[in-house]
């Protein structure tokens, strides 16, 4: 009962005669502004660089953590040939220790 109370007491009954003149000129204004308006503010261009910017971050940690683990593999890689043992030389060391 008393929400019905203030929705009446709040409700427009009447408005000024410059009223719609406003709107009209307001509408006006608003459509001729969105013909001229820029596709990119200001804050766009910014936030486009900051998305940018951490792109190319991440682009460049998966980078470095990529060759890292390249490295570590050759490193590995060298390791392994380095004293890795053909079976052919196993079987003549064999050979000739018995």
């Amino acid at each position: 009962m008393a929400w019905e109370k203030i929705i009446e007491k709040d409700k427009i009954t009447s408005v000024s005669d410059e009223f719609y003149d406003n709107v009209l000129k307001k509408l006006r204004i608003h459509i001729q502004s969105r013909k001229t308006e820029r596709f990119f503010h200001k804050k766009h261009i910014w936030m486009s660089v900051a998305a940018g910017i951490l792109l190319g971050l991440i682009m460049l940690n998966l980078q470095n953590h990529i060759q890292e683990s390249e490295l570590k593999i050759s490193q590995m890689e060298a390791w392994i040939n380095r004293y890795y043992l053909d079976d052919m030389v196993i079987e003549k060391v064999d050979c000739t220790i018995f």
